[in-house]
């Protein structure tokens, strides 16, 4: 999870846990999208569903390009055997917004 993600719930908490909220999360690993592989990607949410437990949560696949990343990370991700892919799945992103709309709009009176 990255740090600033945390930092903003933390700083924020009080004024989100009065609103729906709703976090996602985009990863490569999802190409093997598993029961198993989301546990393990639903524990990266785990600090800050510590802090504030959300409305809804996405798991999405993401895209891998090494033309897009810095040297440090297409290093580690050569290193560690990742291959560049784009496995979105934009009608499970496409449903998941038309579940969360609702559940969200309700922050501003919709």
């Amino acid at each position: 999870m990255a740090a600033g993600a945390i930092a903003f719930v933390r700083a924020h908490r009080e004024p989100l846990s009065h609103i729906p909220t709703a976090y996602f999360l985009v990863s490569g690993l999802l190409r093997d999208d598993t029961p198993e592989m989301r546990a393990k990607l639903l524990a990266f949410l785990d600090p800050v569903r510590a802090i504030l437990e959300p409305s809804s949560i996405g798991l999405f696949a993401g895209k891998i390009d090494f033309s897009k990343m810095d040297g440090l990370d297409r290093s580690i991700a050569e290193g560690v055997s990742i291959s560049e892919g784009d496995w979105r799945n934009w009608e499970a992103i496409r449903r998941w917004v038309q579940e969360v709309q609702p559940i969200l709009a309700h922050a501003d009176g919709q």
